[in-house]
């Protein structure tokens, strides 16, 4: 899958970083599935890893993480 990074948002309080929200879209290579979001990520989380190459990891591990985790509000059966 293609994960692709629109924007990288960061806001300040005080000239400290508040929080991160990396916006992205993937694909795969017949465009049969999408995906858009938004991924948040605190100071800590942000700092050192502000690479797009990295930020993509994130994001898609983020991404897989949601699809594979059974948090309860699955209404197919």
């Amino acid at each position: 899958m293609r994960i692709e990074i629109n924007s990288v948002n960061v806001s300040y309080n005080d000239k400290n970083i508040e929080s991160v929200r990396v916006n992205f879209n993937g694909r795969n290579d017949d465009r049969s599935i999408n995906v858009n979001g938004n991924l948040r990520l605190s100071e800590d989380e942000y700092k050192g890893n502000e690479s797009l190459d990295i930020l993509e990891e994130m994001v898609r591990d983020y991404v897989v993480t949601e699809l594979t985790e059974d948090n309860g509000d699955n209404t197919a059966e």
